[in-house]
C-alpha cells in the first residue's frame, strides 16, 4: 500500500491500486495494454522465418506438456477467465492453476484483475 488509507493524499493512489492500475517501470508494459492491432504495428515480427521457428521450438522445449496445454489456451489479444480456462484444457483444476502460476512467473503470461488471463508478446 503506498500510503495509510486514512491520509487525504493516499486516496488517490490506494483508488486506483483498488481499481487494478499497474505500475509501469518499461516501456513494454505500456505496449502490452495496447490493442492487439496497434501491439502489431509496433512490435512486427522478425523477418528471418528460420529465427522464428528455432525460437518456436526453444519455446516448445521449454515448457511442461501441463503449461503448454495452458498456455495454447491463452490469447495474447483477450484475456480468458479461470473458469473458461478450466473448461478449455482437460486436466484437474489444480494443475492448470498450477500451470498459470509457473507461465506467470516466467514471464509468459499475466494475469489481469478478476482472475483473467493473457499471454505476454
Amino acid at each position: 500500500m503506498p500510503g495509510h488509507i486514512t491520509a487525504a493524499q493516499s486516496f488517490g493512489p490506494n483508488h486506483l491500486i483498488k481499481q487494478g492500475a499497474k505500475l509501469v517501470d518499461h516501456w513494454m508494459d505500456v505496449v502490452e495494454e495496447l490493442p492487439a492491432a496497434v501491439r502489431r504495428q509496433l512490435l512486427p515480427p522478425p523477418d528471418a522465418s528460420e529465427i522464428a521457428q528455432g525460437a518456436a521450438s526453444l519455446f516448445e522445449a521449454s515448457l511442461t506438456p501441463d503449461q503448454k496445454a495452458v498456455f495454447d489456451a491463452l490469447r495474447a489479444d483477450q484475456s480468458l477467465f479461470v473458469d473458461a480456462i478450466f473448461s478449455n484444457v482437460q486436466l484437474p483444476h489444480p494443475r492448470v492453476l498450477q500451470a498459470l502460476l509457473e507461465l506467470e512467473m516466467s514471464g509468459l503470461i499475466r494475469q489481469l484483475p478478476g482472475k483473467n488471463f493473457i499471454r505476454k508478446l
